[in-house]
């Protein structure tokens, strides 16, 4: 089990559509705003464009989780970042089609690594 992880970019549209879509039930509890991404192209094109807009300005980080045969299975966001502690918030989900095969921890593993080591943020949430 290999996995990619990087910033979502705008080529990522349709299959971020896709794995919301498919997963729209169950975000809209935890996730609402991620969840309604998934009602149309139109609604993913605004999502990741937010999300590139977020990263530009450093008060958000979404890193799309993509499998070795290229396809987004889910993506973990750095959020809340707080630049004067520094601290953030994680937040997270997968595919129900990937739920219990380590594509989740692997990923929260490597993201955690990078908020500490490459963007020094000192607590998450």
């Amino acid at each position: 089990m290999a996995i990619e992880l990087r910033l979502v970019v705008m080529e990522d549209t349709p299959r971020i559509h896709r794995v919301i879509k498919n997963n729209a039930k169950r975000l809209k509890r935890y996730l609402p705003k991620t969840a309604k991404a998934g009602q149309s192209m139109h609604t993913a094109k605004r999502f990741v464009e937010e999300k590139i807009r977020e990263a530009a300005h450093r008060r958000l980080f979404c890193f799309v989780i993509i499998t070795e045969q290229q396809e987004i299975i889910g993506n973990v966001t750095l959020k809340n970042l707080d630049w004067s502690v520094p601290k953030g918030e994680l937040s997270y989900f997968i595919d129900q089609d990937h739920l219990r095969k380590g594509y989740t921890s692997t990923a929260v593993a490597w993201v955690v690594k990078h908020a500490f080591e490459k963007l020094s943020l000192e607590k998450l949430y």
